[in-house]
C-alpha cells in the first residue's frame, strides 16, 4: 500500500519546509522578533527595538531649539521711518507676532506631537532639567501675566492645567472627638 502524499497549501506552497521556519514564519521575521536582522554575511543588531527612535540625542540640541523657541515668542518690533523702534505711550518697545510662551507650543517647537509627549520625554533623567527649565519659563510668564488686567483670566487657567497651583490651599480635618462618659 502507498501512503496518501501531503499537498501543500497556502503558505507551505510558498515556503519550502527549509524556508518555512518556526511556526510557518519566515527565518527573516522570526530574526526581527530577537532584534537581529541577518543580510547576507553581516549581522546587524537594533539597540531600540521597540518604538521610534529618540528625537534627540543630546541636551545641547534640544536646548538650542528651546531656545530659538523663546526667541521666536518675543516677536518682531515694529519700526518707525527712521528704524527706531516705536513705543507705547508707558514707553515700551511695541512688538509685533508676540506669542506667549505655552508648555504646548514648546512641544510643538520641538517637535513632539503633542503636550504629553513632550512630558513623558521629561522623565528621561539627561532631559529632566532642561525641560523643566523650559517649562518653568513658560510658568514665570502666565505668573507674571497675573498682574495685567488683560491677561489674568487666561494665566490663572494655565497655572491651574498645567502647574498645578491651586486657589485655596487644601484644608485637612485632623479633629478628634473625644467622649467623656460622667456617671
Amino acid at each position: 500500500m502507498r501512503s496518501a502524499q501531503h499537498t501543500p497549501t497556502g503558505r507551505e506552497r510558498a515556503f519550502p519546509p527549509a524556508q518555512r521556519g518556526v511556526g510557518g514564519y519566515r527565518p527573516t521575521q522570526i530574526v526581527w522578533a530577537f532584534c537581529i536582522v541577518r543580510r547576507g554575511d553581516k549581522v546587524a543588531s537594533r539597540k531600540n527595538p521597540v518604538g521610534a527612535p529618540p528625537k534627540y540625542r543630546s541636551v545641547k540640541a534640544m536646548q538650542e531649539k528651546i531656545d530659538a523657541y523663546f526667541e521666536a515668542c518675543k516677536g518682531q518690533p515694529f519700526l518707525d521711518d527712521n528704524g527706531e523702534p516705536m513705543r507705547n505711550k508707558n514707553g515700551h518697545i511695541i512688538y509685533d507676532d508676540k506669542k506667549p510662551p505655552t508648555v504646548t507650543g514648546l512641544a510643538l517647537a520641538l517637535g513632539f506631537a503633542s503636550r504629553q509627549a513632550l512630558l513623558n520625554y521629561q522623565n528621561k533623567p539627561e532631559f529632566n532639567d532642561t525641560i523643566t527649565r523650559a517649562k518653568t519659563r513658560c510658568e514665570q510668564y502666565a505668573e507674571e501675566r497675573l498682574y495685567d488686567k488683560d491677561g489674568s483670566g487666561g494665566a490663572q487657567f494655565s497655572l491651574r492645567a498645567n502647574f498645578g497651583w491651586q486657589d485655596k490651599p487644601e484644608q485637612q480635618q485632623d479633629s478628634e472627638v473625644l467622649i467623656i462618659d460622667d456617671l
